[in-house]
């Protein structure tokens, strides 16, 4: 009776076992996949950018003719961050400087907070003060410790579409590089102090070879 009772719960463990397993692999194909997805999208829309680069008449690059393609990091998706939007009440706004001396008057419309392998930052939302009330897009311009190395040292920038806040997704894969890094004719904001970060993001647009 003990010996049959040992060979069911062995029978039961390793049935246990093999679903577990199937589990996990399913887990895996469907991580794997979706994250597979994701990359293709990224690197479709990057693909795009460059067609656009090579080919249009508002393209920043003079040389089209020589023009081959933006560099990048891999597509990652832990740079991929839903943020905790902050509404600023604040209603006075600031003026950001381009790197030409210029400025422009932006509302400090929101503070990003945002976590990336435990590590928590926080990041502000910009609107340009131009903009008719109606239009959701909005600007952030931000600093981290790839600039100059890896990165453009001027900083990078994310557009966002904001519609729901509570919705927002904050994706470090997208972050491109100021027109001015292409051209000099360019007049670029640059980020603002309280947008540095003092870690690396290892993702989106990288230092362009001309």
């Amino acid at each position: 009776m003990k010996v049959g009772s040992h060979k069911i719960k062995t029978r039961n463990l390793i049935i246990t076992g093999i679903i577990i397993s199937v589990g996990f692999i399913m887990t895996s194909v469907i991580k794997n996949g979706l994250q597979d997805r994701y990359a293709q999208d990224i690197t479709s829309y990057r693909n795009q950018k460059n067609n656009h680069f090579k080919r249009a008449e508002d393209s920043p690059i003079e040389d089209q003719p020589g023009f081959k393609e933006l560099r990048y990091f891999e597509p990652n998706k832990k740079y991929r961050t839903k943020p905790l939007l902050i509404l600023i009440k604040d209603s006075s706004f600031v003026k950001i400087n381009n790197n030409d001396g210029e400025k422009n008057k932006y509302w400090r419309y929101a503070q990003a907070v945002f976590t990336i392998e435990e590590k928590t930052d926080t990041l502000v939302v910009y609107r340009k003060a131009s903009l008719d009330l109606e239009d959701k897009n909005y600007f952030l311009p931000f600093f981290d410790a790839t600039n100059g190395d890896e990165t453009y040292d001027g900083g990078r920038y994310i557009d966002l579409e904001i519609r729901d806040t509570s919705s927002l997704i904050l994706d470090f894969n997208l972050a491109y590089n100021p027109y001015c890094v292409y051209n000099y004719r360019f007049s670029c904001p640059i980020p603002p102090k309280e947008n540095k970060l003092e870690r690396k993001i290892e993702a989106g647009e990288r230092m362009y070879n001309k």
